[in-house]
């Protein structure tokens, strides 16, 4: 059950992270008022000290956009996927490195200190230390499938499309309708690795546990919040059903992309990978001593559900935790899942179109 007192260090996070947005980012870097939206997210420092909670956002993105696999490079000079809570982990990863180079040139970091015997050479994250992560929405992909209810007449949220027809595009349906004439493939490439239709192997949920909307939280629910992010090729795929059963649940998800499909997993997915390995990566594994769990993930004043964004962030992995014999160090992070009653006021939702004729598009510079 939710507290007051997780209401009110939720809203302080938010706040924390709404202000830096304010304050560090100008005007002519954010969508037009009124015409275009963006989606946030952000990584907040909380230091604990003398009983206090010191706040600092360390890392923020935005970004809505994600490279279709035509246009993807084999030079490693573009960026695949810049969706907010994508780039807001990368902005992380550089503040993480900086921190690193400070206590290694021997001066203070604000994150991490060296052990004091000389058993290994690796940084310790200091106890005070905890990190939270911000979303200015659900994250696109399992977590943002949940019932409608009546009061919900949003026709968008982020990738999140809502009463939208079950019909699709004729792009749309004609990969729908390869992936159900085309024998399975036995790997699939993303940006994350390689996957295999192993689901034994991959440690994701097994194909029965892949279900359609038919849950008893679902009974009185007359539709669902939509994602546009598409069922990988190998296991169940969604129906696009009138109503509940347009999508199925656990699922596996690659993010849509401006016309061609993408080969990145979707938000859901890769936030649910860093509750198990951590956020920061395999390259800086090797400086840390232990892996980076995020404490808290916090949304903003949105449509929400608790339960699909337990159920997409660790819930659908729980029953295979054990058999991944996860190296020391490693478990499964079971996080807060918080949501503040601030929103984000460049989120869609909050876009006034008044007047105007033509629709709110994704801001196009970030």
């Amino acid at each position: 059950m939710t507290s007051e007192n997780d209401f009110s260090f939720a809203d302080r996070v938010t706040k924390c992270v709404l202000g830096h947005y304010e304050k560090c980012i100008s005007r002519r870097g954010k969508p037009r008022m009124e015409r275009e939206w963006t989606l946030l997210a952000a990584v907040v420092m909380v230091k604990r000290s003398d009983g206090e909670l010191n706040l600092k956002t360390v890392a923020l993105g935005t970004g809505t956009k994600c490279i279709g696999q035509s246009k993807m490079s084999k030079n490693g000079d573009v960026l695949y996927d810049s969706h907010a809570e994508v780039i807001a982990r990368r902005a992380f990863l550089r503040f993480l490195y900086h921190e690193i180079s400070l206590v290694y040139n021997g001066e203070e970091s604000e994150v991490f200190v060296l052990p004091a015997s000389k058993a290994h050479n690796q940084c310790l994250l200091k106890n005070n230390v905890e990190f939270q992560f911000f979303m200015s929405s659900t994250p696109c992909g399992d977590a943002s499938i949940f019932p409608m209810m009546p009061e919900d007449t949003f026709s968008r949220i982020g990738e999140i499309c809502v009463n939208i027809p079950s019909q699709t595009n004729s792009l749309e349906e004609e990969q729908i309708k390869q992936t159900a004439e085309e024998p399975v493939a036995k790997k699939f490439k993303t940006d994350d690795g390689i996957c295999e239709s192993s689901c034994e192997r991959l440690q994701f949920p097994e194909k029965d546990n892949v279900k359609h909307l038919t849950d008893s939280s679902f009974a009185l629910a007359e539709d669902i919040f939509r994602t546009g992010a598409k069922c990988v090729p190998f296991g169940k795929q969604d129906t696009y059903e009138p109503g509940i059963n347009y999508h199925c649940i656990n699922a596996l998800r690659i993010k849509p992309g401006r016309g061609d499909r993408t080969l990145s997993m979707s938000c859901s997915d890769k936030i649910a990978r860093w509750n198990f390995l951590g956020c920061q990566g395999a390259l800086l594994s090797h400086f840390l001593f232990e892996p980076i769990y995020f404490k808290s993930f916090i949304i903003a004043n949105c449509p929400f559900s608790v339960d699909a964004a337990h159920r997409a962030l660790m819930g659908r992995f729980e029953t295979q935790a054990e058999s991944l014999h996860l190296p020391d160090g490693y478990f499964m992070n079971k996080p807060n899942i918080l949501q503040s009653s601030l929103s984000f006021a460049d989120n869609k939702n909050n876009s006034k179109t008044g007047n105007l004729k033509e629709n709110v598009i994704p801001c196009s510079t970030i």
